[in-house]
């Protein structure tokens, strides 16, 4: 594993504002997750899980977890490797030579330093079948788009849970304070996740919501074998994923130890958003109405116009 001081450190000292002590600013790590076909055509559901907390209390996590690793001579944690080794019956890769009970131990010690560090889960995901019912019209304001300018806006389903998981973190900043957000570098997700955020601060700016824009510090791309707050993040993922396509709907599905003490920490319910049918029904109506609200205004100005 590369040595690295403290990258928590270092990105917390770095990142914008610069003037802002560390004690006024908040991390928040970010793992979108879709499936094993890594195709958003045939994923179940598309999912931004993660975790947020103070600069701190990063860099209590972060001595934790690197020591997990290293006295277990592992470079990173990676979720899809790690569960690859109970699908054959023995470690692989870097797990080589473990028995399943030395898995379960290691995977336990790092739930652990999850679970003794104040860091908070999050996530908000949308089923791709529900995804596929709406209009393109729908598809493309759910993404941010404003009408009666839709044109050029995106219908990527990455963009709504996105957004969504975002818009509900800043509520938990205080005033003063600022987040800056995380994210697992890929070349697929960078493109859209920086279009996605420059869109949303903008969008908060132009509907007169500066005090909103204000805490959205900034969103960096990095390297997870460096990031270690990261890995987190993607334990997360997988297990909400592997949960949402277990569940197939059963609000009343049992959650699993794993992911049971991934979410000990869960501030609000509210931090967790699956849009399903129902909770789309629910969400649509005051959604659409607004940005109706604002395509008849618009309208109305270019006929007196």
């Amino acid at each position: 594993m590369p040595y690295v001081r403290s990258w928590v450190g270092d990105a917390a000292h770095f990142f914008h504002p610069l003037s802002l002590s560390e004690q006024c600013k908040r991390m928040v790590m970010l793992k979108a997750y879709i499936d094993d076909s890594g195709s958003h055509e045939q994923s179940h559901a598309c999912v931004v899980p993660g975790y947020f907390g103070g600069v701190n209390r990063w860099k209590e996590f972060e001595r934790r977890w690197r020591r997990v690793l290293v006295e277990h001579g592992i470079g990173e944690f990676h979720a899809r490797f790690f569960w690859r080794s109970f699908r054959v019956g023995h470690g692989v890769g870097e797990y080589r030579g473990w028995s399943e009970a030395q898995l379960y131990a290691f995977l336990d010690r790092l739930l652990g330093v999850i679970e003794d560090t104040d860091i908070y889960p999050f996530a908000c995901g949308i089923l791709r079948s529900e995804w596929n019912l709406l209009t393109l019209r729908q598809q493309k304001i759910l993404c941010g788009g404003t009408p009666p300018h839709l044109d050029e806006a995106s219908t990527n389903p990455m963009f709504f849970p996105f957004q969504h998981a975002i818009t509900r973190l800043i509520m938990h900043c205080k005033p003063g304070l600022v987040m800056h957000f995380f994210f697992d570098e890929n070349r697929l997700t960078n493109p859209w996740a920086t279009i996605c955020y420059t869109q949303l601060k903008a969008l908060a700016i132009e509907e007169g919501a500066p005090h909103f824009a204000a805490k959205m510090g900034g969103l960096t791309f990095d390297d997870s074998r460096i990031a270690l707050p990261l890995q987190a993040a993607d334990l997360l993922a997988y297990e909400a994923h592997r949960y949402i396509k277990d569940a197939n709907g059963n609000k009343k599905f049992p959650i699993g130890s794993v992911y049971f003490r991934a979410l000990r920490r869960l501030k609000s319910q509210e931090d967790f958003r699956l849009f399903d049918r129902e909770r789309l029904d629910e969400f649509f109506p005051r959604f659409l109405r607004n940005h109706d609200t604002v395509e008849t205004d618009a309208n109305a100005k270019g006929q007196t116009s």
